[in-house]
């Protein structure tokens, strides 16, 4: 499914060569000019028997989407996956410099991998999604919700894990996904096998990769809620609020070889700062040591402080939202609470009036029966005299 050979190159990483490297050995990739660079302290750290998964690692995490790291017997093999025209890898630094990183040829050119391919992939589910999950397909965000917990207040395509009176198989999900209409992507189920549930086939019908990745995200990275703020069904909006953690927003990490996500960046050698629920030093702060990680660090906590701006705006508009439907209800409260004052006065008057008529019928009627009762009584008093 490819064009042409994709730039490829083999590195030596012999054990000799793992133990040789040190804190002062630099290396970086060049991927068509744009410079990846590998942090080494992992490797540096590692026992002997784990230094070549090490180097592995910390390399794929240097290249990111734009190659991948593969090992090939004694050597770590590097592939560009980019797409179209001429791919170029070339490797710098002091190790290649000294010679304690043997690579078969430092620059090498090459057609993309899977340059006229189409991207395809499957996956199924080993559990019912989580409401509130969402599956991301191409440029198409669809999300899972329960129906019988609450209605569906989102802006994404949703599909309902609850079918009217019990929740829905795996089987059920599978099937509504390949019912979907995305664009440039075709969708279909597939049996995986004895024991195996149905799992959905995902196709590009462009070719090549980019536009067409495919992931689940979880309900864990953000808080995500349906809140009512109106009198009828459907008067609601979504809550969604992000985790800005210190290590989501790279300014901190659980081990030295965290990626800040900023060329220059990294964190230091020694967990130096707390995870703000003990007081035991277990994260890795931002490394200010030198002029270079200084600068790149003002960076890393320059787009953390954008990020935090941006979910405080979001959540200042929903507060303003909620204010207004609290001050809305308390002013209903107020006129529900003043006409049933009305209704009570009226009511009260009401009765007052038919109180008062039946008290005058009252009185009058025992007026007339004393009048009558007075002539018996007069002829009852002159036969007795």
């Amino acid at each position: 499914m490819s064009t042409g050979e994709p730039a490829k190159i083999l590195v030596g990483v012999d054990t000799t060569i793992l133990n040789s490297i040190n804190s002062n050995d630099t290396l970086s990739i060049f991927i068509d000019g744009e410079e990846k660079i590998v942090n080494l302290n992992k490797v540096i750290n590692s026992d002997d028997s784990d230094k070549k998964d090490a180097l592995l690692d910390v390399i794929n995490k240097a290249l990111g989407d734009s190659a991948r790291a593969t090992l090939r017997g004694a050597d770590v093999e590097i592939i560009t996956t980019s797409i179209g025209g001429k791919s170029e890898i070339e490797l710098k630094g002091s190790l290649t410099e000294k010679g304690t990183l043997v690579a078969s040829n430092l620059k090498v050119n090459g057609k993309a991998e899977s340059d006229t391919g189409n991207a395809k992939g499957s996956f199924y589910f080993n559990d019912l999604p989580e409401a509130g999950s969402r599956l991301i397909i191409g440029n198409e965000t669809i999300e899972f919700f329960d129906s019988s917990k609450e209605t569906y207040a989102g802006t994404n395509r949703a599909i309902d894990i609850y079918d009217k009176t019990d929740y829905k198989k795996i089987e059920d999900i599978v099937s509504e996904l390949a019912g979907l209409k995305i664009e440039n992507v075709t969708l279909k189920k597939d049996g995986a096998g004895a024991g195996v549930p149905e799992r959905l086939i995902i196709e590009s019908t462009k070719t090549g990769f980019a536009g067409h990745l495919i992931y689940l995200e979880g309900t864990l990275d953000d808080f995500n809620t349906n809140l009512q703020v109106g009198p009828n069904q459907g008067q609601g909006f979504r809550l969604q609020i992000g985790d800005i953690r210190a290590h989501k927003l790279n300014i901190s990490s659980d081990s030295q070889d965290g990626n800040p996500g900023v060329k220059g960046a990294s964190f230091t050698t020694v967990p130096n700062v707390t995870d703000g629920l003990s007081s035991s030093m277990i994260e890795y702060a931002l490394d200010v040591s030198t002029e270079e990680t200084a600068t790149a660090a003002i960076t890393v906590y320059d787009n953390a402080i954008n990020k935090v701006a941006e979910l405080r705006g979001a959540l200042g508009a929903i507060q303003n939202r909620l204010e207004y439907t609290a001050t809305n209800l308390d002013n209903t409260t107020e006129n529900l609470t003043a006409a049933l004052s009305r209704i009570e006065d009226a009511d009260m008057a009401l009765e007052m009036s038919e109180f008062t008529k039946l008290n005058i019928l009252t009185q009058s009627g025992v007026a007339m029966l004393a009048q009558a009762n007075q002539r018996p009584q007069s002829i009852l008093q002159l036969l007795s005299n």
